[in-house]
This record gives C-alpha cells, structure tokens and sequence, in this order.
C-alpha cells in the first residue's frame, strides 16, 4: 500500500511539474515567435492543394447523390479515394521528417496536445485523449511534440486508409445514407489530422527559426 501511494504520488508531481513548465515555456516562447510561419508555406501549400482535390470530388459527389443520379456520385466518390490513397504518403513523410528535423532545434516551443472534441470517430476521440494524459507526464516541450509526431504518425496513415474504404462502401451503395454520415464524420477527421499535422509543422519551423535568430 505505501508503494502504491508513493507511485501515485510520484506520477502527481510528474503532472505537476510538467504543466507548470509548459506553461512558462509557452509564455517565453510568445514573446519570441511573430507568427509569420512564411518558412511552412510551400509545404502547406502542397497539403493542402491534395486535400482539396479530395474534397472537391466528394463534394461532387455528395452534390450528385442530392440529384439522385447515384451513378455519377459513385464515380466520383471512387474518384476522391484514388485521389487519397495516392497523397497518401504525403503526410505521413512530412510527419518523419518533422520527427528528425526537431532534433536539430536546441528548444522546442510548446505544443498544444491533440484536441479530442476535433474528432468525431471513437477511436480518435480514444486516441487523442490517450495522448493528452500521458502528455501530463512528460517535462519537456521536446518530448511532447515527439509524443504528438508519434500519435500522428499512427493516426494520419490508419484515417486514410478508413476513408478509402469509406468512400469504396458508399460507392457500392450509395442509398445508404449511414454509409454516407460516416463517410462524412472520416473526411471531417482526416482534416483534423491535417491541421494537427501542419500544426506541428509550424512549431519545429518556428522553434527552428528562433535558433538561427539567436546564433545570428
């Protein structure tokens, strides 16, 4: 019983530390960062460029299946999922080099952790909140940004997958209009995940350009 207490006791003040110092990290960091993030915009750029096509064909599709003309919105529906499937390395290669990148920075600004009320799917949800309690657990910005990579890394690759499917099933039959919600609900969170990722794009770019601000 006394160790038990003595583990919970030590896992309490490991929280404790490690909110206390984030939150005066974020607070130095604030007063260094101007926000600008121009380095990002050409990768941004691209994401986002292939997670519009996606979402151009699914909203065309969604526009057809109004009309009832399920033959176009079939088409268009397996349309959207090769798009998807091959950007599909995109992120998950941003997500790794992200990973080695961060290790040349000498500090790391804080990162805010995955935010579970994004998602709508109940192993993302699940996942997110995973990530925000053992985030309380760690000291360093460093180790909750690799936290956050890592979950990504697993997370970005496994929704698209789930939406490629998705798509295919509400391609089969697509009266279904359950099939057509949860379609919806893995587009909704695969942007989610996009804007996590790029989230993270920016801080390694920001911690990294106030390196150079300081060695210069």
């Amino acid at each position: 019983m006394i160790a038990l207490l003595a583990l919970l006791g030590g896992v309490a003040f490991l929280a404790l530390v490690g909110q206390r110092n984030e939150a005066a990290a974020r607070r130095q960091w604030e007063t260094l960062l101007d926000g600008t993030g121009s380095a990002h915009s050409e990768i941004e750029g691209r994401v986002l460029h292939e997670r519009r096509m996606a979402e151009d064909s699914f909203r065309t599709a969604e526009a057809a299946w109004a009309l009832e003309s399920t033959e176009e919105a079939s088409r268009f529906l397996c349309v959207g999922a090769k798009i998807v499937a091959s950007c599909s390395d995109t992120l998950p290669a941003l997500l790794r080099n992200l990973a080695l990148l961060s290790r040349q920075a000498a500090a790391i600004a804080p990162v805010e952790p995955l935010p579970v009320e994004a998602f709508r799917l109940r192993r993302l949800r699940t996942l997110a909140g995973f990530e925000g309690a053992i985030r309380t657990l760690l000291v360093t910005s460093r180790e909750r940004l690799s936290l956050r990579l890592r979950v990504l890394r697993y997370a970005v690759p496994a929704a698209s997958r789930w939406l490629v499917r998705a798509a295919h099933q509400t391609a089969e039959a697509p009266n279904d209009h359950e099939r057509w919600s949860h379609l919806g609900d893995v587009r909704h969170d695969l942007g989610a995940l996009t804007d996590e990722s790029l989230m993270s794009l920016r801080v390694v770019l920001r911690s990294l350009a106030v390196m150079a601000q300081r060695a210069a």
